[in-house]
């Protein structure tokens, strides 16, 4: 996590599954992109965390961008197609950095699409181990 933050983050839980549960390390996260001197000094702030198991298990991918997001449910961050192993992989994910995430079975946003606006242990039937393509807004 300090490595993700730069440095900013250094109290993060020891696990991955531990941060998913803390609500104070997951606000941390959502506020720091809210504050826009913290966000100016940052060069990174994590818009999300996923998991590829459920429950905030297994393998985890810690998702940075230049800036959070903005309040005005437009996309402001996009992956068009998810590579090095995590296409159809995700099972529970974090959203962060004041950003919702918006995950499709489809590469280019195509096909079944669910959003969570908060964090999510199980990301449900309809997306387990079926994304291709993310949106945070």
């Amino acid at each position: 996590m300090g490595a993700a933050t730069h440095g900013r983050v250094t109290d993060a839980p020891a696990s991955p599954k531990a941060a998913a549960s803390d609500k104070g390390f997951v606000a941390e996260l959502n506020g720091s992109a809210a504050r826009p001197r913290a966000r100016a000094a940052a060069s990174s702030v994590i818009i999300g965390i996923v998991y590829k198991d459920w429950n905030y298990g297994g393998e985890s991918w810690t998702l940075t961008a230049d800036s959070g997001c903005a309040d005005n449910q437009a996309g402001d961050w996009f992956l068009d197609t998810l590579t090095g192993g995590w296409e159809r992989s995700i099972s529970s994910l974090i959203p962060a950095g004041n950003c919702w995430m918006q995950l499709f079975e489809d590469p280019h946003y195509q096909g079944t699409e669910k959003t969570y606006k908060g964090s999510a242990p199980y990301v449900g039937d309809a997306m387990n181990d079926k994304a291709r393509s993310v949106i945070w807004y």
